[in-house]
């Protein structure tokens, strides 16, 4: 195993590092207390489209501070938008699949294994469940507390799902016999228990990035989303743009939708002489699509 050498700088030494390698500063004081706030290795996540060709660690002509600083801020309040907008359409599908799960099986058929597709897979899910018991008992969350003690931990399927975070929702809806996943994207955005199952995963992805302040400038998707073959060839589907194009669809809270909206526009407008859509997979045409 290798030893780490690399000495621990000040802020303002690391901001004179980035000086040093071709970086240009307005003010070298207030780029120390920015990255004071964030971190240098944070903040170096935005740097790797501005090196110089074939060169690490050496900017291209002309790169500045101020202009990654900008696309920092940008991905940062773009984080926040998505983020408000992941918990919605989150919110929501949890109170729909609940229900109608409950009004075509009754309220405890989620406890029996035989009603999955998957075995297994309701083994993992299960376990999962178990363990959102624990911590809502640790958190004094009232209603997980009232269910144990009044009804010996059996939890009706609203209230199981309410404890369910993103992925253990996405979890669960994939492992629904066909009849009830179709049932469900009949009843919700109208697409395809196919797209519905993808799009439920790509969400809960993209949301724990967001939750985890990743980065999303520049970021390449590690769960592709699926696309309808008319869009395919403008829309990649391994970049952010392509979970905000299908949350366009599974918003069912339309005055939201155009609230998540206008901030997006409002911060693309704002920052726009620094950012590059280009590198969120925006296509040209994005602003007609998403309002359409």
């Amino acid at each position: 195993m290798g030893s780490y050498t690399k000495p621990v700088l000040t802020y303002h030494d690391q901001a004179k590092l980035l000086e040093e390698r071709g970086m240009l500063f307005e003010n070298i004081e207030e780029a120390a207390s920015f990255l004071k706030n964030v971190s240098y290795y944070r903040f170096s996540g935005y740097f790797f489209n501005f090196y110089e060709k074939g060169k690490i660690d050496v900017f291209s002509k002309g790169v500045s501070f101020e202009r990654i600083k900008n696309i920092y801020l940008f991905d940062e309040e773009l984080r926040i938008l998505i983020f408000a907008l992941l918990e919605n359409i989150e919110v929501t599908y949890r109170a729909r699949i609940s229900h109608i799960h409950a009004s075509k099986c009754g309220p405890l058929a989620y406890l029996r294994r035989e009603n999955f597709e998957d075995g297994m897979k309701y083994d993992k899910w299960f376990s999962n469940f178990q363990k959102l018991i624990e911590r809502g008992l640790r958190n004094k969350e009232g209603y997980v507390a009232h269910f144990v003690r009044k009804y010996d931990s059996v939890f009706p399927i609203w209230a199981a799902l309410e404890m369910s975070d993103f992925t253990c929702l996405s979890m669960f809806y994939a492992n629904l016999t066909g009849d009830l996943q179709t049932k469900i994207s009949n009843n919700t955005c109208g697409v395809s228990r196919k797209y519905l199952k993808n799009w439920l995963l790509v969400c809960s992805v993209t949301r724990n990035c967001c939750a985890h302040n990743a980065r999303l400038y520049g970021r390449t998707l590690s769960t592709n989303t699926l696309i309808e073959s008319s869009k395919k060839q403008i829309i990649n589907n391994y970049m952010i743009f392509s979970v905000i194009y299908i949350c366009r669809k599974m918003c069912l809270d339309k005055p939201f939708w155009n609230r998540f909206l206008n901030g997006l526009v409002e911060i693309i407008d704002k920052y726009e002489s620094d950012i590059d859509l280009y590198r969120l997979g925006f296509p040209d045409d994005w602003r007609e699509l998403l309002e359409s």
